[in-house]
């Protein structure tokens, strides 16, 4: 009950509201010693530090609950906990350690095929690539996150949406509104291994 209050006050932007429950959920779970049960609230709580901006407290709370799945099998949840951490070392400005743990969590996602949370990663992508001022790699990584978005219509908001907008807006300053558009349909045929491949490109080219 404590978890979908909590969830819910995430959902509506009520930060403030969802800390104590999740908080209150975490403590419950390690009181009855359920280690793996801890992962959700941790990850929960992760989330809503990098909302904040708080991006230390995001990855001490991510990079515990990392720690807690290698003692389990559980791949679904390293594949989100990898995403969440990416988007909070590219918010802290380190796209280099963004890209590895997006590199990471990809072929997780793509083995258990559970194509839900890959827009996740490509807007992250999207991310790394206007971090380097690649404007059109960026166009088109957003253009493929919309279109699987679109394609699973299932409404799900960016990772750290205002950071996917600022992504947006800033490649439609960078290019004119033609080529954005151009490059932004262009990346409906972009797949996640060709963005991962295209990123790791960009990334290693850079010292």
């Amino acid at each position: 009950a404590l978890w979908v209050v909590g969830v819910s006050a995430m959902s509506q932007g009520q930060l403030d509201r969802a800390i104590p429950v999740h908080e209150e959920i975490l403590a419950l779970r390690r009181g009855r010693g359920d280690e793996r049960g801890a992962i959700q609230p941790l990850s929960a709580l992760g989330q809503i530090a990098l909302l904040q901006g708080d991006h230390e407290q995001a990855r001490v709370l991510l990079d515990e609950s990392l720690a807690i799945l290698a003692r389990y099998d559980d791949p679904w949840a390293r594949a989100m906990g990898l995403t969440s951490l990416g988007h909070v070392e590219l918010a802290a400005g380190d796209a280099k350690r963004a890209y590895a743990r997006f590199a990471e969590a990809t072929p997780i996602f793509q083995a258990i095929g559970n194509p839900l949370y890959v827009p996740w990663v490509l807007e992250g992508l999207a991310g790394v690539a206007a971090a380097r001022d690649a404007w059109e790699l960026t166009a088109r990584l957003c253009g493929a996150r919309d279109t699987l978005h679109a394609s699973l219509g299932l409404g799900m908001p960016p990772v750290n949406p205002a950071a996917y907008t600022r992504t947006v807006s800033t490649c439609r300053g960078a290019l004119s509104e033609d080529a954005f558009v151009v490059a932004h349909a262009a990346g409906g045929l972009v797949s996640p291994e060709q963005a991962l491949a295209e990123v790791e490109a960009l990334v290693s080219g850079v010292t």
